[in-house]
């Protein structure tokens, strides 16, 4: 009887090790595949991105210069669909987890409260909300904004699968680190703080299941949704580090579990705050920038706007010429800005062999989208400031403005 208990734990094991070695590879054959999925929509918001910021610095630059109301009537829809534009490719760079993200001290129950108001606001009566909150989850950094948006493009789907109403769920709890690791395989042996969105709806079908964080991917009617919903959500929950996961039956409803590291709170909690209280002042007249940027109408444009504002204005097209009018010039130039992604030396390269020329030169990043072989802080951290494509060039002119005047 007692070999027999033994084999039986023993098979028991075996099979609980095989179960979990499948969900490994599971997870690891969506990890590379999201990771193939999010480099192709990086890469195509770059490109967009460059055409967008073209398209919506000449609107901004005939807004400003063009004469009557004809023009203007004329200009504003450019520039509404560039915006418009700008908005999908913010969409992809999140799916791509190439973002801006700005980490922040936050009361994530305080956040889903403000959310869940906003949701009983404008969802159908017919959906009930139900809110419930752990006293025990702590303060932690997250961009408040993208968990913002996560959680609203979760409770949109939700009130979708329910057009003749229901019930919408939303939790948050803290879980430590034991219980983390032993509820979900994805989990670091580290606190975390999830955040669960549940609805009442009709389910997910098995068949779709795999594909439901795919870009463009959706179950709804044409013109029902973009197919970036869930694929946003996805890539935002990544760039925090954290994971999602999900089920659902058919008929029944789903449920979506977003889980984030309990991230330390004092870790660069006041530097984006203390940042944020230097006062943009107008340079002198005289000073001089050099503009870095491979897109040559973006450059002329850029060169047009900054010397009607008094600005002695530089330019290179690329890594090699930047550096080499920057060393002729190091003594005159008050600011850089310069273009992350330049032929020939990319723009960290040139920004490290700026430094060695002149150790205080101040560079300010222009980008469409992140880069992932260099550390996001370590860029926000080493520079003066990161400009998102697409910026209009009065953004462009505050932004200089601002770094001139500013010290270390």
């Amino acid at each position: 009887m007692e070999r027999t208990r033994e084999l039986q734990t023993a098979n028991e094991q075996l099979v609980s090790e095989f179960i979990r070695q499948k969900a490994l590879e599971h997870q690891l054959r969506e990890a590379q595949k999201m990771e193939t999925i999010g480099t192709l929509a990086g890469g195509v918001a770059h490109d967009f991105n460059n055409i967008l910021n073209i398209i919506l610095g000449y609107a901004s630059l005939l807004e400003e210069t063009g004469q009557g109301q004809a023009m203007a009537d004329a200009v504003r829809p450019v520039k509404d669909m560039a915006e418009r534009g700008a908005s999908l490719v913010r969409q992809l760079l999140a799916v791509a987890q190439k973002t801006d993200t700005k980490f922040e001290v936050t009361d994530l129950n305080i956040l889903v409260k403000d959310v869940t108001e906003l949701l009983g606001q404008t969802f159908p009566k017919n959906i009930e909300i139900d809110l419930d909150l752990d006293s025990k989850v702590p303060p932690t950094m997250v961009d408040s904004n993208q968990i913002t948006q996560a959680i609203i493009n979760l409770c949109v789907n939700a009130r979708d699968a329910m057009s003749n109403g229901g019930r919408l769920s939303i939790k948050t709890q803290s879980l430590d680190a034991q219980e983390s690791k032993q509820r979900f395989i994805e989990a670091e042996e580290i606190p975390y703080v999830c955040i669960t969105v549940s609805d009442t709806g009709t389910g997910i079908r098995k068949e779709a299941e795999e594909h439901i964080f795919e870009p463009f991917f959706t179950t709804k009617g044409p013109g029902q949704g973009s197919g970036l919903g869930l694929a946003v959500v996805y890539g935002i929950i990544r760039s925090h580090k954290g994971f999602i996961h999900f089920d659902s039956e058919p008929h029944h409803g789903t449920r979506f579990q977003m889980c984030l590291p309990a991230r330390e709170v004092l870790r660069g909690a006041t530097r984006d705050a203390e940042r944020s209280m230097t006062k943009s002042r107008h340079p002198a007249t005289d000073a001089t920038v050099l503009i870095v940027e491979d897109e040559q109408l973006q450059l002329n444009l850029l060169q047009t706007v900054f010397e009607r504002e008094g600005y002695q204005v530089l330019t290179a097209a690329d890594g090699t010429s930047a550096i080499a009018t920057f060393a002729d010039h190091k003594d005159e130039v008050a600011a850089v800005l310069l273009d992350f992604g330049l032929p020939k030396v990319n723009g960290w390269e040139v920004f490290q062999k700026l430094k060695v020329i002149a150790p205080t030169v101040k560079v300010i990043f222009a980008t469409g989208n992140l880069p992932t072989d260099v550390d996001t802080e370590k860029i926000k951290d080493e520079s003066f400031g990161v400009i998102m494509k697409p910026y209009a060039p009065a953004d462009a002119l505050r932004k200089v403005a601002e770094v001139i005047n500013q010290e270390r």
